[in-house]
């Protein structure tokens, strides 16, 4: 059996990393999933630190962005279901 090397400038994760950014991004902000957002900007982190380019540093900032409403609207959920706020 011969193993095809595929070298890392062939695959192609911007895209990818781009668009779960900007799902979880929706998901944070429409108020409907925060754990959904929280894990696919993670999956976004990892997809747009897997290639170095422009693109993938917006997905990137995208990623954190969506990361960072999920969490904090979960933990205003969390807390506004024990009445801590």
């Amino acid at each position: 059996m011969v193993k095809k090397s595929v070298s890392k400038e062939k695959l192609n994760f911007e895209i990818p990393a781009f668009i779960l950014g900007t799902i979880s991004l929706v998901f944070a902000l429409t108020l409907t999933s925060p754990i959904a957002g929280l894990v696919l900007g993670v999956l976004g982190i990892v997809f747009s630190l897997k290639q170095k380019s422009l693109f993938s540093r917006r997905a990137f900032i995208i990623s954190i962005i969506g990361v960072a409403l999920s969490f904090l609207i979960l933990l205003w959920a969390v807390l506004m279901q024990f009445n801590l706020i």
